[in-house]
């Protein structure tokens, strides 16, 4: 935690980097979006279709929806390692469900 923003630990506590940012904007001008949405089937397009709705912009048709710098970071966790994250990150993410809705109840899945 002594990294300040550097530390994947403290990037990972959403609620507290968007907090700050509710406080001082109104919550609507904001839209937060699920990096995984965008991989599933056509995810691409209607993650881009919120945006562009959001932005008051016309829709444009993504044409290459293909993963960029795409890497797996869980396959190297052990099962010990992954159930400490998800015990540490569980408060962190019912604050996060609190400020942005239900759907983000499991910010990760």
């Amino acid at each position: 935690m002594s990294s300040g923003s550097h530390s994947l630990i403290s990037r990972g506590m959403y609620e507290i980097q968007l907090r700050q940012w509710f406080k001082a904007f109104p919550p609507e001008m904001f839209l937060v979006l699920k990096l995984e949405d965008m991989k599933m089937e056509g995810g691409v397009q209607l993650v881009m279709d919120r945006v562009w709705q959001h932005l008051d912009l016309p829709s444009f048709r993504v044409k290459d929806t293909s993963p960029k710098n795409a890497r797996s970071y869980t396959d190297s966790l052990s099962e010990k390692t992954e159930d400490v994250l998800e015990r540490f990150f569980a408060p962190h993410n019912q604050r996060l469900k609190g400020l942005l809705g239900c759907e983000w109840d499991s910010p990760w899945t």
